[in-house]
């Protein structure tokens, strides 16, 4: 999806961002008995563009909260959120009632180039507008 939005410029973010909290979510999130409904627990990735952001959202099925807590320096476990913080622009969650918790981090989008004009003098008079420009004869 990044890339279909042409968002290059946050794509290595995104994918880190991505990747730590779907990692949190398998280890931390996964609820192993079925949902209130019975059906299977699930973990899924959800990116929303927005005019001045991209949204990463990731849902599992653990009501736990998250926690941000520095890792100690050697070790291999524990960053994700660290990571995420670091490399977003802010992060959270929210209880989605019995059935677990979205955890989002917001990248900040560079400002959208301005539109490209046309200088007048490279237009071709016929092209400017105005009475110069005539309807072709039939």
């Amino acid at each position: 999806m990044v890339l279909r939005w042409n968002l290059d410029s946050v794509r290595e973010d995104a994918v880190q961002i991505a990747f730590e909290l779907i990692a949190n979510a398998m280890r931390h999130g996964q609820r192993r008995t079925p949902l209130p409904d019975g059906s299977p627990p699930v973990v899924w990735l959800a990116l929303t563009q927005r005019t001045h952001s991209l949204l990463c959202v990731v849902y599992d099925p653990s009501r736990r909260s998250p926690r941000l807590t520095p890792p100690p320096p050697l070790a291999e476990e524990n960053r994700g959120l660290p990571i995420s913080e670091a490399l977003s622009q802010g992060w959270g969650w929210k209880p989605t009632g019995d059935t677990g918790k979205a955890v989002w981090a917001r990248l900040a989008l560079p400002p959208a180039p301005a539109p490209r004009t046309i200088e007048s003098a490279h237009v071709p008079a016929r092209l400017r507008g105005g009475s110069n420009v005539h309807a072709p004869r039939r």
